[in-house]
């Protein structure tokens, strides 16, 4: 729901952990898929010339192969890459390997998810590598230490903290956001460690609301992309009052002196919905699936007092008053943007809980200029 930036480091290090064995001999992520295909180069050499087997094992050898000669392609590959290799994918092993029969399917599969689902368990503690000739230490707690990330993308609700540990014996090890597999790894094993498909969120979304549910970067929005901040739109509902004669009562809900709305959230493109372009729906279908699969109308609705307090500080907060405190404290208010002090910028989400919502309900509500 709010926007992650992959950092380049990020990459660069993690190409370095897949493609090169550790200076600490830990052999690499490449380096096991060459085994892979030259295991079966070896056993098609045992193997009796056009027989089931034989052909089985040569096509074991080309999956191989593939994957050996395109890992690091595939471990960093953008969003859009990852949509086109995913669908690749879904396609095209099922179909290369429809001819060797169930159980050789089922093999082949589980040789690949147990290759990658132990990678991806070892890059929980990862290995040193090296980068301009210095030793690192990679793994998923650097990963997502590296992104600088507080708070969940997929809700924007709950933090995230990094914590670093000083001294194992006291204080246990060191804290982290989980990490989401975007699109199931017992689906899709070859992108387990593919950085666009790790999101760091937390155990709510993770565990709770996503789990092994089927996600897709058609059908969903993944927080790499960068379209993902202006494609869900905030907003509130006010109730009616039914010992009012159920009247609205827009004073006491625009002021922030009731909690008697509901947060709602929608695609930007909402009210536009009878002239979209084929992608403009696409787009607002992959909102409603998030909103859908993590329950945020739920989750939001939860946070409304909250939401109602920052809502009265931003009335409150209006510009003559900051700027009459400005004359009156000139060394203490400097700055008597609105904007700054109760509303947070898009770059700053990933640091605030419930910034996006507080975002646009004070942008719409207060800060827009009425016609």
């Amino acid at each position: 729901m709010i926007y992650l930036e992959m950092k380049p480091d990020a990459l660069k290090y993690h190409l370095e952990y897949i493609s090169n064995n550790s200076p600490n001999n830990a052999t690499c992520l490449k380096e096991k898929l060459r085994k892979e295909r030259d295991k079966y180069i070896e056993l098609i050499s045992m193997s009796v010339r056009r027989t089931d087997e034989y052909r089985y094992l040569k096509k074991c050898k080309v999956l191989y192969y593939f994957l050996y000669t395109n890992i690091e392609k595939i471990a960093t590959a953008n969003i859009v890459e990852m949509e086109n290799y995913e669908k690749s994918f879904s396609y095209y092993f099922p179909k290369f390997f429809e001819d060797v029969g169930e159980d050789k399917y089922i093999e082949i599969s589980n040789n690949l998810k147990t290759l990658f689902e132990n990678e991806y368990k070892r890059f929980s503690k990862g290995y040193s590598i090296e980068i301009d000739k210095k030793k690192k230490r990679w793994n998923a707690y650097e990963y997502i230490k590296l992104l600088r990330i507080k708070v969940c993308p997929y809700c924007n609700a709950q933090f995230t903290l990094t914590i670093h540990s000083t001294n194992v014996e006291t204080e246990g090890g060191p804290s982290r956001a989980e990490l989401d597999h975007f699109i199931p790894k017992n689906e899709f094993p070859i992108f387990s460690m593919s950085l666009y498909n790790l999101v760091p969120s937390c155990k709510v979304c993770n565990q709770s609301l996503k789990h092994s549910r089927k996600t897709s970067f058609s059908t969903h929005f993944n927080p790499f992309d960068t379209e993902i901040n202006n494609q869900f739109y905030f907003s509130r509902q006010f109730k009616k009052y039914k010992k009012k004669r159920n009247k609205i009562n827009y004073v006491d809900a625009i002021l922030g002196e009731t909690n008697n709305f509901e947060i709602t959230i929608s695609p930007k493109n909402i009210f536009n919905n009878l002239s979209l372009t084929p992608e403009e729906k696409i787009l607002n279908k992959k909102v409603n699936n998030n909103i859908k699969l993590f329950r945020l109308k739920s989750i939001y609705n939860q946070h409304k007092d909250f939401i109602q307090e920052n809502i009265l500080k931003a009335r409150i907060y209006n510009e003559l008053y900051l700027q009459q405190l400005h004359l009156d404290f000139p060394n203490l208010i400097q700055n008597y943007d609105v904007r700054v002090l109760v509303t947070k910028e898009a770059s700053e989400f990933q640091y605030n809980i419930l910034s996006k919502a507080l975002h646009d309900i004070i942008e719409t509500e207060i800060l827009s200029p009425k016609i």
